[in-house]
């Protein structure tokens, strides 16, 4: 079974003998989990998106990806092993409160989307309700990611040197995607922690870009295909901040946001996130 060793002791008579799994992340596993925890954070960019646009297709988009969140979820529970390792139980009852911390998000987001339908907007009192669901999932989600990937050992990465840049990407991911959340959080609600927390995310995002050029891209400078996209990802994170501002300052002036503004946006984040997919499956593909 992918990431799990059996560990051994000794009988009276010096026979081996398998007396539990141990728990060890490997890379395959480490992949699925950070491809579930970005498209639950993009399904959570939909869901603020259609209580903000009204589009039916923003609804349709985040049942579509809580659908993959569901399969990826499978996926890396049978690689991985959470349902049968005995060292690795933190790792289990952690991933457990995940999955019960997302059902709740899923819930909250169904209430949000009826008081919509009914009313043509949505309380104060039903959207903070949502950010606080999410907060619940993310608060878990994000440091269990870290763990995980940090628990790969030098074994399981192999000779590859696409193996750590890849676990480096799926890191900046979640900062970028969560930083795209924070910034949906604020104009639903108009918190400024909400704000600052939007800024912190999406600083985070651009440290961990700068060690993954720093480590990886100048260390390998025939790497030009990695460059490019790389360097793509960069120019759309920034083309997303731009557009961030405009809807805050929107958002600042009057509590109302621009239907070209907002839709700007949202072109921004497709942009930036196909990018950047597009960088992660080059670095995939060479593993």
């Amino acid at each position: 079974m992918a990431g799990c060793t059996a560990t051994e002791q000794t009988s009276g008579t010096g026979e081996k003998i398998v007396t539990q799994a141990e728990f060890q992340p490997a890379i395959e596993s480490a992949v699925l989990l950070g491809k579930e925890h970005a498209k639950t954070m993009e399904a959570v960019q939909e869901a603020f998106a259609y209580i903000i646009s009204g589009s039916e297709e923003e609804k349709d988009d985040f049942y579509s990806l809580m659908t993959q969140v569901d399969y990826l979820d499978s996926d890396f529970v049978r690689h991985a092993g959470m349902d049968k390792t005995v060292e690795g139980s933190d790792f289990s009852a952690r991933h457990a409160a995940i999955v019960d911390a997302r059902n709740k998000m899923v819930s909250s987001a169904e209430s949000m989307f009826s008081e919509y339908e009914a009313s043509g907007s949505v309380s104060y009192e039903t959207a903070a309700d949502f950010e606080s669901a999410i907060d619940g999932l993310t608060l878990i989600f994000g440091p269990f990611t870290t763990d995980y990937f940090e628990a790969i050992s030098d074994e399981e990465y192999g000779s590859s040197v696409y193996a750590q840049p890849a676990t480096s990407l799926l890191k900046m991911h979640r900062d970028m995607l969560e930083a795209v959340e924070e910034s949906f959080g604020y104009i639903a609600l108009g918190e400024e922690e909400e704000k600052n927390d939007y800024y912190t995310t999406m600083s985070n995002f651009k440290i961990a870009a700068t060690e993954f050029e720093n480590s990886f891209l100048k260390e390998n400078p025939d790497e030009t295909e990695i460059t490019e996209k790389y360097q793509k990802v960069i120019s759309a994170a920034n083309a997303y901040e731009a557009a961030a501002e405009v809807i805050f300052e929107d958002y600042e002036s009057d509590g109302k946001i621009a239907f070209e503004d907002f839709e700007t946006y949202e072109i921004a984040i497709d942009e930036m996130t196909t990018a950047f997919d597009e960088l992660m499956g080059t670095v995939l593909g060479k593993l």
